[in-house]
């Protein structure tokens, strides 16, 4: 997604107005194959151009929506505030200010947005629950791939919850800024982030008066790293039902060899990127010759079926027990430009006899997926508010992956691939 050209309406719209439509989660990979999963040939996709079709099926996910989170506020105002609150997201507003949130729908004053997110009752982990049941009622199919990834936010000074200076992956330096753990899931039928956590760093569960003023419960005060992080938003999407094949996630997430083997013990499938330094083991411990990402970039594989130039190889690096019937088997693929000799080395954990091609959708689908997530939540000011405390925090972020997810089912297939 990408944000509006004026981040703020000249006049407030009219109450309960819907914004203007905006571009789903996808981008144009730079191989020009189509960002994330390929859409499955039986799923009826939205006509280019369906405006008014579109426009229909948003306001029919927000009342969907509207009415799945009913039971969950004590009152009925805070309840409609929320839906608001999503209304003004959806709308493109510029930085996450409250003042602004409420010009986009009509509020005289920002009071209404600040309480929903300090002081009004409503349990966010039952928010994100439904939201991620409304998303997965129309992207959900067993084929789906749920991608991690990471987006550090700059800030300045040092009060917002999270936020100290820290190594920023995009920026590929130091930084001040809040980092954010995400679980996208990418099916045949689209796209949407699913869930969030927000990282502390040492500077913040070493200082006690500074969690308590952020208001940071009890149980986060200790470190906790982002492999745990990482297996959280794992463990919370398999709890939830969410239905998918593979686990991929950007290069942090690939070269963790805690998070690897904790996928494996649990018999989920990965398809994970690492640097051509990254040291190999086959099963057993055995580690590889130095020379084997270079081995394995060479000769010639199997022509990538979205993008002919690119060709993938695999090593294989031996079998494991787990998986059932057939187990599990290691794989180092690699993704090669014979042209320009550009490669990427992905370590695959997959049941034996996968097709290579199916393990290059997975790797494109997630380095695709990754590439357009932050754009994504910068459209929606996931990432862009100015909110002090913890629990405001995820507050604001519940609401904000609402929004997406109401966009995603809107731009979702019409029916459901048959499974």
């Amino acid at each position: 997604m990408t944000p509006l050209a004026s981040p703020l309406a000249p006049a407030p719209a009219a109450p309960g107005a819907m914004p203007p439509r905006r571009p789903p989660l996808s981008v144009a990979p730079e191989d020009g194959s189509p960002a994330g999963v390929r859409p499955h040939p039986e799923a009826e996709r939205t006509a280019p151009g369906d405006a008014d079709g579109f426009d229909a099926r948003l306001e029919a996910a927000l009342e969907a929506l509207s009415a799945r989170i009913g039971p969950l506020f004590a009152r009925p105002e805070p309840r409609a505030q929320a839906v608001r609150y999503v209304r003004a997201l959806l709308g493109g507003v510029g930085a996450g200010n409250s003042w602004r949130l409420a010009h986009r729908v009509g509020d005289g004053s920002p009071w209404r947005m600040q309480r929903l997110l300090t002081r009004a009752r409503w349990e966010v982990d039952a928010f994100q629950d439904a939201v991620r049941g409304q998303v997965l009622e129309h992207l959900g199919h067993p084929d789906g791939v749920l991608t991690l990834g990471q987006v550090d936010t700059v800030k300045r000074g040092d009060k917002s919850v999270a936020v100290a200076r820290q190594y920023a992956i995009a920026a590929r330096r130091v930084e001040n800024c809040q980092t954010t753990l995400l679980a996208c899931y990418t099916s045949p039928l689209g796209t949407a982030v699913l869930d969030r956590e927000l990282y502390l760093p040492p500077a913040w569960t070493e200082d006690a008066l500074r969690c308590h003023q952020a208001g940071v419960p009890a149980d986060r005060t200790v470190h906790r790293p982002r492999t745990e992080l990482a297996q959280r938003l794992v463990e919370r999407a398999r709890a939830a039902r969410t239905p998918f094949a593979w686990v991929s996630g950007d290069l942090t997430r690939g070269q963790d060899p805690e998070l690897r083997d904790w996928l494996e013990r649990r018999a989920v499938g990965y398809v994970l990127p690492v640097s051509t330094g990254h040291p190999v083991r086959a099963v057993g411990g055995v580690a590889l010759p130095a020379g084997v990402l270079a081995r394995g970039a060479a000769g010639h594989g199997v022509p990538d079926a979205v993008a002919p130039s690119w060709e993938w190889s695999a090593v294989p690096l031996g079998a494991t027990g787990s998986g059932g019937r057939g187990g599990f088997v290691r794989l180092l693929l690699t993704r090669r430009h014979p042209g320009s000799g550009r490669t990427g080395h992905y370590l695959a954990y997959a049941p034996r006899h996968t097709a290579l091609p199916v393990l290059a959708a997975v790797a494109r689908g997630g380095r695709d997926t990754l590439r357009a997530a932050p754009r994504a939540c910068e459209s929606v000011q996931f990432t862009r508010t100015e909110v002090l405390t913890w629990t405001a925090w995820y507050r604001h972020t519940a609401l904000a992956l609402a929004a997406l997810g109401v966009y995603a089912v809107a731009g979702a297939a019409h029916g459901k691939v048959p499974q």
